[in-house]
């Protein structure tokens, strides 16, 4: 899928979710994706009476959501769960729910940058702005969008590249070096169709259904792009302005 930054620019607009007004409109686009329009076990439409999705982790969290400037919606949101700041050590969710699966010969856990870590959550995108031009069904991608204008579509596959920007740039703003994320498959092939690919460090596990553990150092996820999907790179990386690390060929295979 060919993005075009000028043109990204033009229509959305990355917006910190820092204020209760904006916390609550991330919350209730979760509610939306992940209670009623996917289902999404352990996600029970009857456990958020007031229509917004929270949990213990969003107070040690950054947030960004997704505007699209011509209609002033809200099309995307993601967050970041930070390091406890009161204690490093404490866990995040992803290593509740999987760490004891995860391969020493791929992470040293003791070894981890625990202060400089995050993990990637509720990466969600409502079923009205998903892309037509990948081929995912769930949450992260859809066909249900063949009936609207071109014009409407050009812009459709856009809220999913427009979160990873945001991504980065709570990771600059936040100085982390480590990501972790627990994902779906179909999230993982997608991403590795575009150079986005995590490293995975475990089996697949039961996390709000069937997901696999991953994580990279952002330097390595960054320089892949740089060199695989160039314009990519030009996107998340907001022509550079967010990494100005020096790009050069590195493998890697223990990851910490």
């Amino acid at each position: 899928m060919s993005i075009n930054v000028a043109r990204f620019n033009e229509y959305f607009d990355i917006v910190s979710a820092n204020t209760p007004d904006l916390l609550a409109e991330a919350y209730r686009l979760r509610y939306q994706v992940l209670c009623l329009e996917e289902n999404v076990p352990g996600f029970e439409r009857q456990k958020y009476p007031d229509g917004l999705e929270w949990d213990e982790y969003d107070a040690r969290s950054v947030h960004s959501l997704l505007r699209y400037r011509p209609s002033g919606e809200f099309v995307g949101t993601v967050r970041l769960i930070l390091s406890d700041p009161t204690d490093v050590n404490r866990p995040f969710p992803i290593e509740i729910h999987a760490a004891r699966d995860f391969d020493p010969g791929r992470i040293d856990i003791r070894r981890l940058p625990r202060a400089q870590m995050a993990e990637i959550s509720r990466l969600v995108v409502p079923r009205s702005r998903r892309s037509l031009t990948v081929d995912i069904t769930n949450h992260y991608g859809s066909r249900e969008m063949a009936d609207r204008d071109a014009a409407e579509r050009y812009h459709a596959g856009e809220p999913f590249f427009g979160l990873l920007c945001a991504v980065l740039l709570m990771t600059a703003q936040n100085n982390v070096t480590c990501w972790y994320a627990c994902m779906e498959r179909k999230l993982d092939v997608l991403l590795a169709r575009l150079g986005l690919q995590l490293a995975p460090i475990g089996p697949v596990v039961e996390y709000h259904g069937l997901r696999q553990p991953h994580m990279s150092r952002v330097s390595d996820v960054v320089e892949r792009i740089y060199f695989a999907r160039p314009r990519m790179w030009r996107l998340i990386t907001m022509n550079g302005k967010l990494w100005r690390h020096s790009i050069r060929r590195t493998e890697k295979v223990r990851l910490i």
